[in-house]
Formats: structure tokens, C-alpha cells, sequence
């Protein structure tokens, strides 16, 4: 009966731990992917910022050395470079999970299931054997009890084969529950305080999360020079803080366009910026001095 319990304990930890190894495969695979989807990212804003003022903040790389590896320590600081550069670091990281939590897992299932389940199927044979050997006395018991019910005497040949299957009963049933007997103290150990098994695994994956969240935060802090050069380039370009889709979807050609706007920039002309409202529009921006035509 402890057995029995044991095992159905034994199946509930064995369902457990395929879910478990199924959960870090996931999470493994969602941190293979982020790593992906930031490299597309940075891919896209370096081709979407070429050529343009933003180009040197949004999609300058960092320089390579003659292996093509990626140079950590450049002084280029712009978004993409940024992202290039921890997903470097985010790659290790996701390599370090895959080996220090994913396989401990799986490797945890193998071991327990493995073990559990042989040692299962074994319990089962000597089981088999003693309630073979135990079919055969009491069968055996049973045609000698009639025998001696009618009065007659069992003859020595069917004595010798009784005292033979008795011996075999007994050496079956203390094996079997030896057998069992230790069975039941190495599924309560793997089961009841699988806790202890669980221990170094959390512990890896705190260490884990605790290191990526630091790391990730002193990378990502570098955007903070990102933001602010881009302000300056939006105050420079006279640039509002909200996205001027709306006046693409609805205002001319001729009022959306800033071309001359940023010509003016480009060649160094210094310029005012008159009203704000009409940022986007080259009469927003027109240069110091200069004199208005005397159509008189």
C-alpha cells in the first residue's frame, strides 16, 4: 500500500517536471527570439536613418575587428549600436540558461523518471514472482488439505514439491519487499524533498535574472545620450514633440515640405524659429536679417 502511494506521488512529480522542462525550453526560446527581433530592429533603423541628420545617433555601427567580431569598446553611442552590442551580451546570457537551467532540467527529469521507472518495472516482476509462488502454495495446500480430508496420506512426492514451493515463496516474498522497502525510501526522498533538487537550479536562475536586469540596464542607460541628442536635433530642425503624421495624411505638399528648411541648416544659416505651430512647414524657419522684397 505505501508503494502504491508512493508511485501515484511519484507520477505527480514526473508530470511536473515535463512541465518544468517544458517552461525554461520556452523561456529559452523567448530569449533566442528577443535577441533576433532587437537585431532586426537595430538592421531596420540603420537603413531607415542613412544618410540622414539622425543617421550618427540612430544607425552609426560600432566598428569590427578582421574576424567581423563586434569592437565593445568603440566610443559610437547611437541606438542601434547600443542594441548590437547587448544582444552580443544577450546572447551569452541566453547560452548560460540553455546550460545551467534548461539541461539541469531536463537533466533532472531524466535522472528521477529514469531511475523511478525502472526500478518500478522491477518491483513489478518481483511482485509477479511472489504472487506466482504463492498461487502455487496455496493450490498445492489445497489438494493436500482434501487429501488429508478424506483420510488419506499426502505421498512424499507431492510433500517434497509443497516444502520446494514454500522455500521459493519465502526467498520471493523477502526479496520483494526489500526490494520495495528500498523502492519507497528513494521515491519519498525524490518526491517529498524534491525541494533539494529544485535548490541549485532557482539559484541559477536568480543569479540569472539578477545579472541580465543589471547588465541590461547599465546598456540600455547609454540611450539616455541617445534621447538627448535627439532633442537637440529636433529643437535644432524645429521638430515637435508629437509626430507630424497627421499633417502628411491631410496638408499639402507644399506645406508639409521642410526641404529649405534644412538646406538652410545644412549650410550653416542662422535661423529663428518664428511660431511653433507651423513647424513643418518651411515658413516656420526664415534667416536673421534678411530683407523682405519692396514690392513698391
Amino acid at each position: 500500500e505505501n508503494l502504491v502511494f508512493l508511485t501515484n506521488q511519484f507520477i505527480v512529480l514526473k508530470d511536473r517536471l515535463k512541465l518544468l522542462v517544458a517552461a525554461v525550453k520556452a523561456h529559452h526560446g523567448s530569449l533566442v527570439q528577443i535577441n533576433k527581433t532587437r537585431l532586426e530592429v537595430a538592421k531596420q533603423i540603420v537603413a531607415l536613418s542613412g544618410g540622414s541628420p539622425i543617421h550618427d545617433v540612430a544607425g552609426k555601427l560600432p566598428p569590427s575587428n578582421e574576424n567581423g567580431e563586434v569592437l565593445t569598446d568603440s566610443d559610437v553611442n547611437s541606438f542601434a549600436s547600443i542594441h548590437i552590442l547587448l544582444s552580443g551580451k544577450h546572447q551569452a546570457y541566453a547560452d548560460k540558461y540553455l546550460k545551467f537551467v534548461v539541461n539541469y532540467a531536463i537533466e533532472w527529469e531524466r535522472v528521477v523518471v529514469s531511475r523511478i521507472s525502472t526500478q518500478l518495472k522491477t518491483a513489478r516482476v518481483l511482485q509477479q514472482n511472489l504472487n506466482h509462488y504463492q498461487s502455487k502454495v496455496e493450490s498445492i495446500r489445497q489438494g493436500v488439505n482434501v487429501t488429508l480430508a478424506k483420510g488419506k496420506q499426502v505421498d512424499q512426492k507431492t510433500a517434497d514439491r509443497l516444502k520446494r514451493n514454500e522455500d521459493k515463496y519465502s526467498i520471493a516474498k523477502r526479496e520483494y519487499e526489500d526490494f520495495a522497502s528500498d523502492l519507497c525510501t528513494l521515491i519519498e526522498e525524490v518526491t517529498q524533498r524534491s525541494w533539494k533538487d529544485l535548490h541549485p537550479m532557482l539559484i541559477k536562475m536568480a543569479q540569472f535574472d539578477a545579472t541580465l536586469s543589471n547588465d541590461e540596464a547599465s546598456s540600455l542607460s547609454n540611450l539616455n545620450q541617445v534621447v538627448s541628442v535627439l532633442k537637440q536635433l529636433a529643437q535644432k530642425h524645429g521638430l515637435q514633440p508629437s509626430a507630424r503624421l497627421k499633417e502628411i495624411e491631410t496638408l499639402t505638399a507644399k506645406m508639409i515640405s521642410t526641404k529649405q528648411a534644412d538646406e538652410y541648416i545644412e549650410n550653416g544659416s542662422n535661423l529663428s524659429i518664428q511660431d511653433d505651430s507651423s513647424v513643418g512647414s518651411t515658413s516656420a524657419l526664415t534667416p536673421k536679417n534678411s530683407s523682405t522684397p519692396n514690392n513698391s
